[in-house]
Order: structure tokens, then sequence, then C-alpha cells
């Protein structure tokens, strides 16, 4: 998982807000290439414009880029790729590019150039792009599987745990929040392998809020504890769940994730239908214990995480893009830092042909 040799840290404020710089670029980019295919119900189109885009802005990055975490593994996509190297570095013993970035310095990258493409195709809220830079060896290269996942407050860190059962998370959630079960409100997504889920945590007196896409940034929501969401809770894609770990981890909020590899849980999708082969594919990947529980820090364990993320459509996490002329667009994106718990939102006016 970790690089034995490890790569200088971005220690100078300036270099940080460089690197923040780029990556804040690249997700601005991506999501103008996407919005072109807002409601056209072409969503292969859209991902591989924003993937291209996003991909030309690491290729002019002044410090190494490595995908980590990439695009297509399931489409075997050419751009983004997992193991792809970008970026450019200065001669090793010069002192930085212009930028004040260590000349050597090379940052895993794990990417999601559009993440809810169904809600795009549809013209439905919630489609963002997002991008993870940290440093050299500290992101888990979760591949195209599945992860079970809970996001929340972080009063729940250390009460609430992906190894309760459903009905002992919301009583531990009751108890971190002083919030009566009655009025905990769980987001899950809308799939048949949530049934059972769904009607525990009904049982156990809790709200369910169904969504069909966008986890990350429904996670986001849970994770500050300022919306109605209190927490994210149920299976979906590990690669989001590791983007929304390091995300997290920048917000200060709780997470862990669970990889999930035996067919019985989720009857079909991302993996296949032998439980042998699925666990050696997690081992081949470099997950050496996939039977553990990851804590966020485990997932991503960087001193140096940046994190940004810009609307498409919009929702109720960040605003969508908004288009005041013909020739122009307006994006919206939100970045986060380790360095700096929090997040900054910005917004930027864009050309388009």
């Amino acid at each position: 998982m970790h690089d034995p040799h490890p790569h200088p840290h971005p220690d100078t404020a300036r270099s940080a807000d460089d690197i923040m710089e780029v990556l804040s670029v690249a997700v601005e980019r991506a999501a103008v290439a996407a919005h072109a295919w807002v409601g056209k119900g072409d969503g292969h189109a859209a991902d591989a414009a924003a993937t291209a885009a996003m991909r030309e802005v690491f290729s002019k990055a002044p410090f190494g880029v490595r995908v980590v975490i990439g695009e297509g593994e399931r489409d075997a996509a050419p751009m983004l790729a997992r193991g792809e190297r970008l970026g450019r570095a200065a001669t090793v013993g010069q002192t930085g590019n212009g930028t004040g970035i260590p000349a050597d310095l090379v940052l895993d990258c794990a990417v999601d150039p559009l993440d809810g493409t169904s809600l795009l195709k549809k013209g439905l809220p919630g489609a963002i792009t997002v991008a993870v830079l940290a440093d050299a060896g500290c992101i888990v290269g979760a591949p195209d599987f599945y992860m079970e996942k809970l996001a929340c407050p972080a009063a729940a860190r250390g009460h609430v745990h992906v190894s309760q059962t459903p009905t002992e998370r919301v009583h531990a959630l009751s108890r971190s929040l002083a919030k009566p079960v009655n009025q905990l409100r769980i987001a899950v997504q809308d799939r048949p392998r949530h049934h059972r889920l769904v009607a525990e945590l009904q049982a156990a007196g809790a709200s369910v809020h169904l969504f069909r896409e966008g986890d990350v940034t429904i996670g986001l929501e849970a994770a500050q504890g300022k919306s109605e969401i209190d927490a994210l809770m149920g299976i979906g894609a590990a690669p989001e769940g590791v983007i929304t770990a390091a995300a997290i981890r920048c917000l200060g909020g709780h997470f862990q994730g669970r990889f999930v590899y035996d067919p019985e849980e989720v009857q079909s999708g991302l993996i296949g239908t032998c439980l042998k082969s699925n666990r050696d594919r997690l081992l081949q990947a470099g997950i050496s214990n996939p039977d553990v529980c990851f804590d966020r820090d485990e997932l991503v364990p960087a001193k140096n995480v940046f994190v940004a993320l810009c609307g498409i459509t919009g929702g109720s996490y960040i605003a969508g893009i908004d288009t005041p002329s013909a020739s122009s667009v307006v994006t919206t994106a939100c970045t986060m830092r380790t360095d700096r718990l929090g997040q900054t939102f910005r917004t930027t006016r864009h050309s388009v042909p």
C-alpha cells in the first residue's frame, strides 16, 4: 500500500496553494466539459469529455501525478487509468518549477471525473466531478469493487462502527449526537441489496432517506453534521468510498469502510460470482487484509491531502454550473485540505465556444 521511498511532502504554504490550484482547475475544467452533455442521455460521452479535460490539466502539472484510483477500470478506459503517470517534475536538484513546489514531488491521485452519470444523463441534480491528491503511497488503491460505508459527524468517531448492527449504530449515533433515534435521518442508496438494512433502520425508529446516486456528497453532508442527514450507511462503490474518506479527513468527520467481496451480499454488479477469486483480486490490488474495517485515516494515511470537487448539475451540497450567457459558464468548486480543516467555495467564469 505504501511507497517505501516516499517523495518529499509539500511542506510550504506556497507549494500547497499551488497544488490546490492545479486540483481546482482540474475539476472545474472537467465539470465544464461534462456540462455540455447534461440531459442529452449520453453518459459515456459526458464521462469521456470530463476525463479528457481533467487529464489535460494533470498532464501539465508542475509536479508528478500517479493515478492510484482512476477512471474506467470496468470499461478499460485509456485515460486516467490506474497506474498512469502524468505531470512533470523539474530536474532533481533544482528548487521548484517557479512555483515553490519541490522539484521531485510526486503525488498519488484518486479521481472520479463524473460522479452521478445517470443524474447528468437525465438532467437531474447531484452530478459532480471530484479529485484527490495526497502524499505518495498514501491512498489505498481500491479497485472497482464494493465497500460498506459509514459516514457521520465527528462526535460519532470512536462510538459508531461498521462492525455494529444497524440497530446498534443508530443507538450509538443517537447517544453521540444527543439526538433521539426517532429524529435521526439515515441516507441509504436505493438498491435491492439494502432492503434488509432499510427495514432494520426503520424498525429501530430512524427515518431513511433513499437516494439513487451521488454518495460522495451525501457522505460529506452527513460528516459535517449541518444537514438533515445524520449518517450515510450501506454498500456502494469502493473507489468513491476512498475519495469520500479523503474529503472527510479534511472536514474532521467520521468515516469507515469495509470491502465487500461476498457475492451473496450484493447479488450482482461490480464483483464476480466466486468468493475466492474476488478476495484474490483485492489481494492483488494491494489490499493485504480485505476483511478488516478501514478507518478514514487508514484509507488515506497521508500528512497532506488535497480534495476538490465541482458541481455540474448541482444539488443540496454544491451549486451546479450556471450559464449567464451563450459564451460563458460559471462553476462553483469546493476545496478541502488537511492543513486547513473545513472547506472553501469559489466561483469561476469560463468562456465556452
